[in-house]
């Protein structure tokens, strides 16, 4: 033995790696090939196999759901009082159909098991007397079928079981249509003591389970599904067979033959799955479960030919690269090192400099050739690899303590967003989603995101290559909650200036947002809140002095009135210049004592004397004493339908005066004024959304409500003047108090009623009344 090893040695290289790489090619070869066919052959196997079971399960739990659902529809059924008040009525009658109180209750139980039937789908809704007759049907197409019928002849043990509780029959054919399989839910009815009065009978459509028992999505071209039932020595298919399809309710396996054993462990309610026979005697990869809902087993199969074929083929071409790899190896191996011996000195050297960590290979080689120098060398760059690893070690475990106990999220990810490198475990407490799925889909965190915000973050990070993003948005857990977060992302590049990876980091800002959030609606408080001291003081100033007012100045216009009077009649052979000063003093007087009379019905309301008002024939008398200026229409809209409302009439004028004089102001060109009435049936489901009040109306009860527009085609008022229109003192006029339109709220309010405004700069303005009804 010695002798032979002391002359392997002495052999040249090149006789030594052909002798080894062919000791080493062949046997490896072979023994990996097998390896890895046996692996690829078990994994394969055991793939399809848990892909079995999990159609099967699959289907298990469509099932069962399904007939839960049926279970839970028949439960609720049977508490209906309809069904309890009418079911003994219907008995009563059943043979007397015409009599008035059969009717009666016949109608009243449709107006609901319609319903039921259509909404849930059901062939029919059947009530049974306790003597096991049908009594009623939901479905008209079947009284002259089944009304009278005694629900044992549908099936014989309907009666008896329904009794007892809910109760699922057997799969039948019907007899009226060939191609219609159904089934019978059954429970019992009793009264509102306790007693038995009869059944409910659900007539189910079968084909609607058929189709998705029957559905072969990922069973290839011979897989199929099947349920069968235990018939004691036999199991008998309850379904057409992909590869029979006429066995429904006909074909059997008897429990003594082999191709029975996956249905019968099925129906027996044994769970399993496996290679076994199928009923062709062909031989399958099969799961089988127990249906405990309806007593039945379910089977999930495929032939093994079809399952397996990647193995059979995977065998024949394995084996086929096994030879070509072992005769390459060879052929390559005894050409390269034929020439290699001479290089290996160069090799040594270079081997030597790339010693500081390229490779991590170590070799025990005692031998004084060549190869003995090479390997010293790379056992020397693989110490010096050991030692980089160490300090790389080190390093990471101290990033890693940092990263990991900090609040905030920390990641590191490719700049394409393809491969997560790194993500800190306070991502799943923030993000409620595990660090795992983000390592499996980068792109998963989209998913946490707020809906709103996404759009925001997908635009962020397809431009962080070139600008680095620091934003804010929200995300949402599953439970609703939501959190606010702030993310910065940067770039960390290499020597020559390339962005090599992207890191960033995600802190929690919730609470500060929410700090933000109430100290801004602080702000916004305190802001309504001195608006309405103002406006209060405003309106304290005008009630203080509008009498002092009135008084100090009425006096003496009353005297220049008067004394233009005089000039008037006594000038009468005055000059045009003159008649028109005392003209133009006349109409200043009015224009002032107009004023005093605003203040004073503005600070002076009283309450209405109000009484019964066609407003129709209100608008056209007051329209009818108008006098318009040249160039203004006048366009009235009435609805036939309004109602009277209760309204004080001296003080609707002065509404209409103040309405009409504003909307003839605003058209000092020319235009069209259009009054319109409308009856309102409720406020809060209609006005409410289309006409928003002002922010101190509060919103009206529910009756019938009159609807009074004016719509100009004048100048319109500006969008920042719109919310302070209706306010005292303000005006957008040369001349002009700013209270005519806050006399018209103020008396729209005391009646009860709502004003809103409409307008357009450049378009018109329109205001709209809305007074309660008088019935």
């Amino acid at each position: 033995m010695e002798s032979n090893v002391t002359m392997f040695k002495n052999l040249n290289i090149t006789t030594k790696v052909v002798i080894a790489i062919f000791l080493v090619v062949v046997v490896s070869t072979f023994v990996n090939t097998y390896i890895i066919v046996k692996v690829a052959e078990r994994y394969l196997e055991v793939t399809r196999i848990t892909s079995l079971e999990n159609i099967a399960d699959f289907k298990v739990d469509k099932i069962e759901t399904f007939f839960h659902e049926r279970r839970g529809d028949i439960a609720v059924a049977q508490g209906y009082f309809n069904i309890k008040t009418n079911l003994p009525i219907v008995t009563q009658f059943a043979r007397d159909r015409k009599n008035p109180a059969y009717i009666t209750a016949k109608k009243a139980l449709d107006s609901q098991l319609k319903i039921f039937q259509r909404v849930y789908g059901y062939i029919d809704v059947m009530l049974v007397n306790p003597e096991g007759l049908i009594v009623y049907v939901s479905e008209d197409t079947h009284l002259n079928i089944d009304m009278g019928l005694h629900i044992s002849d549908v099936n014989v043990r309907a009666l008896e079981e329904g009794e007892k509780g809910i109760w699922f029959s057997e799969i039948y054919k019907s007899e009226i249509q060939k191609n219609k399989y159904k089934m019978l839910i059954t429970a019992p009815v009793k009264d509102f003591d306790g007693r038995f009065i009869g059944l409910i009978v659900i007539q189910v459509d079968a084909n609607t389970l058929y189709e998705f028992i029957l559905e072969t999505t990922g069973l290839g071209e011979t897989g199929e599904a099947l349920i069968g039932k235990d018939m004691g020595d036999a199991a008998l298919f309850l379904n057409t067979l992909r590869h029979d399809k006429e066995s429904v309710l006909n074909k059997k396996v008897l429990y003594s033959e082999k191709e029975a054993f996956p249905m019968r462990e099925a129906v027996q309610g044994r769970n399993g799955s496996g290679l076994s026979i199928d009923y062709r005697g062909r031989e399958v990869v099969a799961a089988w479960r127990y249906l405990p809902s309806v007593d039945c087993g379910l089977v999930v199969k495929i032939d093994t030919d079809e399952a397996f074929l990647l193995i059979y083929k995977l065998r024949k071409y394995a084996f086929l690269c096994t030879f070509c790899i072992i005769f390459i190896a060879m052929f390559t191996g005894y050409l390269f090192f034929r020439t290699v011996t001479t290089s290996l000195k160069k090799l040594i050297k270079t081997a030597r400099r790339i010693a500081a960590g390229e490779f991590d290979l170590r070799t025990d080689i005692q031998s004084q050739d060549e190869v003995g120098l090479l390997a010293g060398s790379f056992n020397m760059m693989t110490d010096s690899l050991q030692k980089e690893i160490e300090k790389k070690r080190v390093s990471e475990e101290c990033f890693r303590e940092l990263v990991e106990n900090i609040n905030e999220v920390f990641w590191i990810c490719d700049p394409e967003l393809t491969r997560m490198i790194y993500i800190s475990r306070q991502y799943e407490s923030m993000w409620g989603r595990t660090c795992e799925s983000l390592y499996n889909d980068p792109m998963s965190f989209m998913e946490g995101i707020h809906p709103d915000d996404r759009e925001l973050v997908r635009n962020a990070v397809s431009k962080w290559c070139e600008e680095p993003y620091n934003i804010q948005y929200r995300i949402l857990h599953s439970d609703g909650t939501i959190f606010w977060v702030w993310a910065r992302a940067f770039q960390v590049k290499d020597e020559s200036g390339q962005t090599k990876y992207m890191a960033g980091i995600a802190e929690d800002i919730t609470r500060r947002k929410k700090l933000e959030d109430k100290l801004k609606g602080k702000i916004r408080e305190l802001q309504v809140a001195r608006e309405s001291i103002v406006r209060a003081e405003r309106l304290a100033t005008v009630g203080r002095f509008a009498g002092t007012i009135a008084h100090d100045v009425r006096h003496p216009l009353t005297i220049i009135r008067n004394s233009s009077y005089f000039l008037n009649m006594t000038l009468k052979d005055a000059d045009e210049k003159t008649r028109k000063h005392l003209k133009l003093i006349d109409r200043e007087v009015s224009f002032a004592n107009s004023i005093i009379t605003q203040l004073l019905t503005f600070s002076r309301a009283k309450e209405p004397e109000c009484i019964k008002t066609n407003i129709n024939d209100f608008i056209s008398d007051y329209m009818s004493e108008y006098l318009l200026p040249d160039g203004i229409k006048v366009v009235t809209e009435f609805d036939n339908k309004c109602h009277e409302i209760m309204v004080d009439r001296t003080q609707f004028k002065q509404l209409f005066d103040n309405l009409t004089v504003n909307a003839i102001d605003a058209m000092s060109e020319g235009g069209r004024l259009t009054i319109t009435t409308r009856y309102l049936s409720s406020v809060n489901s209609h006005l409410e959304k289309e006409k928003p009040m002002t922010d101190d109306q509060e919103p009206m009860t529910k009756c019938d409500f009159v609807e009074i527009t004016f719509e100009d085609t004048g100048s319109g008022i500006k969008k920042e003047d719109l919310k302070k229109i209706l306010e005292p003192l303000f005006t957008t006029k040369q001349q002009g108090t700013g209270l005519g339109l806050s006399i018209v709220k103020n008396i729209v309010e005391v009646h009860g009623g709502k004003i809103s405004v409409e307008s357009e700069e450049g378009k018109g303005s329109k205001f709209t009344i809305v007074f309660p009804g008088s019935r």
